[in-house]
């Protein structure tokens, strides 16, 4: 079975299975049903974002018009400012 190279959240590199990224798509997906109530993401969409986490290109990105906004805005950077460590969704 081939192996992929990813990151782990705090920049880490690891190597997985190509089992691995689409288990944890799957598992992702089930926990966002359960918790946000919403509809499970089909399988095209699952294999489309399966081939952007296994692309071995150095950057990758999506489509125009498949883009998820993030609503986070710097509120947590005022708060390093007088040291304190939190993150973006933490603050």
């Amino acid at each position: 079975m081939a192996k992929v190279s990813s990151r782990l959240g705090d920049g880490f590199p690891i190597e997985l299975t190509e089992n691995e990224p689409m288990h944890d798509l799957e598992e992702g997906t089930n926990d966002a049903v359960d918790r946000g109530k919403t509809l499970p993401l089909s399988e095209e969409e699952l294999k489309y974002l399966f081939d952007i986490f296994i692309s071995p290109a150095r950057f990758v990105s999506v489509e125009r018009g498949k883009e998820v906004v993030l609503s986070y805005d710097a509120g947590t950077l005022k708060v390093r400012c007088v040291w304190v460590a939190v993150n973006r969704i933490q603050g």
